[in-house]
């Protein structure tokens, strides 16, 4: 049971930071004091997108959790800006590693 766990701990804390850095880059998000809460917010995001039913990998629900997250850090604009931006990098992240599976797969059977 701690793979799994150190597995997903590392999967949230990764896309924790590509969340802060996404806002840094785009100017959304300073980090200060509150930067324990944008780490955190995807991890909160995506567990209650995850629980719900009804809602194929979490969509809608995760950006609107995001959103009442990030409003208090940087305003409606730009958290919904960087909610957006968020799930088109967490798609293409998504793409990328099937990518990536199809690819190593089809080497295995060469």
């Amino acid at each position: 049971m701690l793979t799994p766990f150190f597995y997903y701990l590392l999967f949230f804390l990764i896309s924790g930071l590509a969340l802060a850095l996404l806002g840094i880059l785009t100017g959304n998000i300073i980090l200060n004091m509150d930067s324990a809460l944008v780490l955190s917010s995807f991890a909160i995001a995506w567990s209650i997108g995850f629980i719900t039913p009804g809602a194929p990998s979490g969509i809608g629900i995760r950006e609107a959790i995001l959103l009442l997250l990030l409003i208090p850090l940087s305003g409606e604009g730009p958290a919904l800006i960087l909610a957006l931006l968020f799930r088109l990098v967490t798609i293409g992240g998504d793409i990328g590693f099937y990518a990536m599976s199809q690819f190593s797969t089809s080497k295995e059977k060469t």
